[in-house]
Protein backbone atom coordinates (compact mmCIF):
# COMPACT_ATOMS: atom_id res chain seq x y z
CA UNK A 1 0.00 0.00 0.00
CA UNK A 2 1.64 3.06 -0.82
CA UNK A 3 1.61 6.20 1.75
CA UNK A 4 0.97 8.77 -0.91
CA UNK A 5 -2.69 10.42 -1.77
CA UNK A 6 -3.94 9.37 2.34
CA UNK A 7 -7.03 11.16 3.21
CA UNK A 8 -10.41 9.55 1.96
CA UNK A 9 -8.43 6.74 0.78
CA UNK A 10 -7.60 5.50 3.93
CA UNK A 11 -11.42 4.70 5.13
CA UNK A 12 -11.97 3.42 1.57
CA UNK A 13 -9.44 1.02 1.85
CA UNK A 14 -10.32 0.01 5.46
CA UNK A 15 -14.17 -0.76 4.17
CA UNK A 16 -12.80 -2.52 0.84
CA UNK A 17 -10.19 -4.58 2.84
CA UNK A 18 -13.27 -6.05 4.83
CA UNK A 19 -14.45 -7.86 2.08
CA UNK A 20 -11.71 -10.03 1.46
CA UNK A 21 -11.92 -10.75 5.15
CA UNK A 22 -8.80 -8.61 6.42
CA UNK A 23 -9.45 -6.92 9.87
CA UNK A 24 -9.56 -3.10 9.33
CA UNK A 25 -6.98 -2.46 12.18
CA UNK A 26 -4.29 -4.14 9.69
CA UNK A 27 -5.11 -1.33 7.07
CA UNK A 28 -5.10 1.31 9.59
CA UNK A 29 -2.32 -0.33 11.32
CA UNK A 30 -0.01 -0.13 7.56
CA UNK A 31 -1.58 3.06 7.29
CA UNK A 32 -0.03 4.40 10.36
CA UNK A 33 3.69 3.59 9.25
CA UNK A 34 3.57 6.49 6.66
CA UNK A 35 5.16 9.75 7.57
CA UNK A 36 3.37 12.93 5.92
CA UNK A 37 4.21 14.02 2.29
CA UNK A 38 5.97 17.33 1.50
CA UNK A 39 3.70 20.50 1.75
CA UNK A 40 4.56 22.41 -1.42
CA UNK A 41 2.66 25.79 -0.56
CA UNK A 42 4.45 25.57 2.98
CA UNK A 43 7.97 25.38 0.84
CA UNK A 44 7.17 28.36 -1.10
CA UNK A 45 6.31 30.25 1.59
CA UNK A 46 9.37 28.98 3.59
CA UNK A 47 11.49 30.15 0.23
CA UNK A 48 9.79 33.27 -0.43
CA UNK A 49 10.62 34.63 3.44
CA UNK A 50 14.17 33.34 3.29
CA UNK A 51 15.23 34.88 -0.52
CA UNK A 52 12.80 38.07 0.40
CA UNK A 53 10.77 37.51 -2.33
CA UNK A 54 7.41 39.67 -2.76
CA UNK A 55 5.55 36.98 -3.55
CA UNK A 56 5.62 33.15 -3.18
CA UNK A 57 4.09 32.63 -6.71
CA UNK A 58 7.44 33.97 -7.53
CA UNK A 59 8.81 30.56 -6.46
CA UNK A 60 9.22 27.61 -8.88
CA UNK A 61 10.17 24.14 -6.50
CA UNK A 62 11.44 21.26 -8.54
CA UNK A 63 11.94 17.77 -6.89
CA UNK A 64 15.13 16.05 -6.50
CA UNK A 65 13.85 13.22 -4.67
CA UNK A 66 13.97 11.93 -1.60
CA UNK A 67 11.62 15.01 -0.29
CA UNK A 68 14.86 17.25 -1.34
CA UNK A 69 13.68 20.28 -3.71
CA UNK A 70 15.72 22.77 -5.22
CA UNK A 71 13.47 26.71 -4.98
CA UNK A 72 14.32 29.22 -7.51
CA UNK A 73 13.11 32.39 -7.54
CA UNK A 74 13.95 36.60 -7.39
CA UNK A 75 17.31 35.30 -8.79
CA UNK A 76 18.26 33.38 -5.83
CA UNK A 77 18.33 29.63 -5.84
CA UNK A 78 18.28 27.61 -2.15
CA UNK A 79 17.67 23.87 -1.60
CA UNK A 80 14.94 22.45 1.02
CA UNK A 81 14.39 19.21 2.74
CA UNK A 82 11.14 18.11 4.45
CA UNK A 83 12.53 16.77 7.51
CA UNK A 84 9.92 15.35 10.44
CA UNK A 85 10.14 14.02 13.27
CA UNK A 86 8.94 10.55 12.76
CA UNK A 87 6.76 8.00 10.77
CA UNK A 88 3.61 8.24 12.19
CA UNK A 89 0.98 10.51 10.35
CA UNK A 90 0.89 12.99 12.90
CA UNK A 91 4.36 13.11 13.14
CA UNK A 92 5.69 16.95 12.94
CA UNK A 93 7.54 17.82 9.83
CA UNK A 94 9.33 21.39 8.95
CA UNK A 95 11.01 22.44 5.97
CA UNK A 96 14.89 22.53 6.60
CA UNK A 97 17.27 24.84 4.19
CA UNK A 98 20.29 22.80 3.11
CA UNK A 99 23.71 25.00 3.85
CA UNK A 100 25.37 26.32 0.89
CA UNK A 101 27.71 24.20 -0.49
CA UNK A 102 31.13 25.62 0.77
CA UNK A 103 33.72 26.89 -2.41
CA UNK A 104 36.33 24.09 -3.05
CA UNK A 105 40.03 25.92 -2.78
CA UNK A 106 41.60 26.15 -6.36
CA UNK A 107 44.33 23.24 -6.84
CA UNK A 108 47.83 24.96 -6.31
CA UNK A 109 49.11 24.92 -10.05
CA UNK A 110 52.55 24.46 -9.08
CA UNK A 111 52.86 20.75 -7.52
Amino acid sequence: MACSGRGGRLLWAMLFSSRFGIPAGVVALAWAGCAPGPELGQLKIRAAYDMSCSDRDDIRVKSLGNDVYDAEGCGKTARYSWVCEGHAPMSPCKWVRNPEPKPRPAASAGK
